[in-house]
């Protein structure tokens, strides 16, 4: 079922409730009012007859002289009946052929009542059973043909109106409901070329439009925008890690193939296990870190727990010195305990990654510094080194997967260039952030995360 057909359906059973309350409400009023005024003509009547038969009575008239007055009340489908106490007919209008239903006639003798009821010849009347001072009842009734076929024929307008009216509002809506949608088919059409062809470089037209159409059209936009960056960066990703693999796979099959020539002097094997050993570790290596990113893409590393960040540090850096003997690494962290809710090892492993980039591509025998202090909710830490430091689009490209500087490929050609990627990768998968500043007399990290809840 289309969009356009449901939404027609939907508004159609919408306009249908709204003119069935409609028809109903009219319907209810008017009758109420009808009946309001037959009962006002009612009273106005049997006032007219007892105020009259008061002044006959005053005058001492016979009897008879009232029948003229109810001959008068009465007019076509209004009727006129005096009884008794006992019920039997005094008097009545001349166009009365039989008595008024003889049910109600003991009713209303306290005082004045009005009832519907059918006469004996199934006609419905309405009839006002009022009390005379002479303890008779006078009985004022009046048809309800006229009133009846009129509420018949409001009630068929009403329904054939609301019909008609449904009918033509229908097909109104769906008419209109075509252009209406037409930006939305166009940018569906448009979704599905691009889905097809796999060209996310296309964009679909109609970001400029005011309303939901508008903020849909700019939303697939943004998504297809995303998806085609994720695409790029999966395939420079994809070049990048064939490019690093490449080369320990092709000295690891070098070595065997000279390996198994059987001619190597017994040096020179060993120099060849020893270089296939160094480019296994370094492939290994790489595909850990590749592996750790792909984990931390997807949030399925992190094990949270609360830990004092300054306690990590010394950790760290007590390891870090074992493995930099020739290194002088210096420590600052406050005496009071920096607590984060973050995964310890990951946590470890950025400022590992830090000291080791530091110490591997500043000039050797340079100290370095790492700090630690409190900025309002936020644990911010700093390791700085002393060396080359680097140019501006270096900078800008140092959290790239795999990117090395100029420098860092002459000094450490073994290295994989993602480091900083994982440092950047972990400490935003942890709510925090890094930022890198370099200068000729330096590099400085910082790294920030945030405070465990007290």
């Amino acid at each position: 079922m289309s969009l356009r057909f449901r939404l027609t359906l939907l508004y159609s059973l919408l306009f249908a409730a709204l003119i069935t309350v409609f028809g109903f409400v009219v319907y209810v009023r008017t009758s109420a009012r009808l009946y309001a005024s037959i009962d006002d003509s009612l009273t106005l009547r049997a006032r007219q007859i007892t105020s009259t038969q008061q002044a006959s009575t005053n005058a001492n008239a016979e009897i008879q002289l009232e029948q003229s007055v109810l001959d008068e009340i009465a007019q076509p489908g209004v009727y006129v009946e005096v009884l008794d106490e006992n019920g039997t007919v005094l008097q009545k209008s001349s166009n009365l052929v039989a008595a008024l239903p003889v049910a109600t006639k003991n009713r209303g003798v306290n005082g004045p009542a009005l009832q519907t009821h059918d006469t004996s010849n199934d006609e419905r009347v309405r009839i006002l059973y009022q009390p005379l001072a002479s303890g008779d009842r006078l009985l004022v009734a009046r048809s309800l043909h006229q009133t009846d076929a009129a509420l018949s024929l409001i009630r068929i307008l009403l329904i054939g109106g609301g019909i008609v009216t449904l009918i033509a509002a229908n097909g109104l809506a769906y008419l209109f409901a075509g252009p209406a949608l037409q930006p939305i088919r166009a940018a569906t059409d448009t979704a599905g070329e691009i889905e097809a062809t796999g060209d996310f470089s296309r964009r679909i037209g109609g970001e400029g439009q005011r309303g939901e159409v508008g903020e849909l059209v700019r939303t697939l936009n943004e998504l297809i925008a995303k998806v085609e960056s994720t695409l790029e960066a999966h395939r420079s990703f994809l070049a990048d890690s064939s490019h690093e693999l490449r080369r320990p796979l092709a000295v690891m099959r070098g070595n065997l193939e000279a390996l198994r020539s059987g001619g190597l002097p017994a040096a020179e094997r060993e120099q060849v296990v020893s270089e296939t050993e160094h480019e296994a570790r370094r492939m290994s290596r790489i595909l850990a870190d590749l592996l750790l990113l792909s984990q931390v893409d997807a949030r399925l590393i992190l094990q949270r727990q609360p830990f004092d960040l300054a306690e990590v540090l010394r950790d760290v850096t007590e390891h870090e010195r074992q493995r930099f003997r020739e290194r002088r690494i210096d420590l600052s962290v406050p005496e009071d305990p920096l607590r984060v809710e973050a995964d310890e090892q990951r946590v470890s492993q950025i400022f590992e990654n830090l000291i080791d980039n530091a110490a591997r591509y500043s000039e050797p025998g340079k100290p370095i510094a790492l700090t630690l202090r409190r900025n309002g909710r936020q644990a911010v830490a700093e390791v700085r080194d002393e060396g080359p430091g680097m140019s501006v689009d270096e900078q800008r490209r140092a959290f790239e997967r795999f990117f090395r500087g100029r420098d860092g490929r002459r000094r450490h050609s073994d290295g994989s260039g993602l480091g900083l990627a994982i440092v950047r990768h972990i400490a935003e998968a942890h709510g925090g952030s890094v930022a890198l500043s370099s200068s000729p007399n330096g590099t400085v990290v910082r790294v920030e995360l945030p405070l465990a809840r007290a």
